[in-house]
């Protein structure tokens, strides 16, 4: 017979889990890859950078500017998809796109993964919500989903910015 020490044992455990752990996020994104519907994919023509000019072929209300800032920023009303409206914010200055946070309705922090991996920085935000932070100027306010205030995949997404 075979004696395996206690160590040993709970090490070859350990890595046995993690091995399951990698195949199956892995395999969630292989399948996931084609039919995950991009929800930021509509949007891609205004990106932070573009110029104003863009906004042309979307119906984007302005609404007022913030001179002291030299921005102005303009709302757009999506009638499907998992936004409520997505906010524009442009720079007078350079004419061109610096950031769209996008309000969402029907989003979740799994979804987010999905679309940019694991974020580098979760942080509490007040007592009822986290800020989830990627690396490149994006960043999302979620909610907890758990009723001890935790987050997890399964946590609704309040707004999403991109800068």
């Amino acid at each position: 017979m075979w004696k395996v020490p206690v160590f040993g044992a709970l090490g070859l455990i350990i890595l046995t889990l993690l091995a399951l752990e990698l195949v199956v996020l892995g395999g969630t994104q292989v399948v996931y890859a084609k039919r995950y519907p991009d929800p930021f994919a509509p949007y891609e023509a205004i990106a932070p950078g573009q110029p104003v000019g863009a906004l042309q072929s979307y119906y984007c209300r302005w609404q007022e500017q913030m001179m002291k800032f030299m921005m102005v920023y303009c709302e757009i009303a999506p009638h499907e998809g998992p936004f409520g409206k997505v906010m524009v914010f442009a720079s007078l200055r350079e004419a061109e796109i610096q950031q769209l946070t996008f309000v969402a309705h029907e989003l979740y922090l799994g979804d987010l993964m999905l679309h940019w991996g694991y974020p580098y920085v979760v942080e509490t935000y007040r007592r009822d919500s986290f800020i989830v932070r990627w690396r490149g100027g994006i960043y999302a306010y979620i909610a907890p989903v758990r009723a001890n205030g935790q987050y997890s995949y399964q946590s609704p997404v309040y707004s999403v910015s991109v800068r």
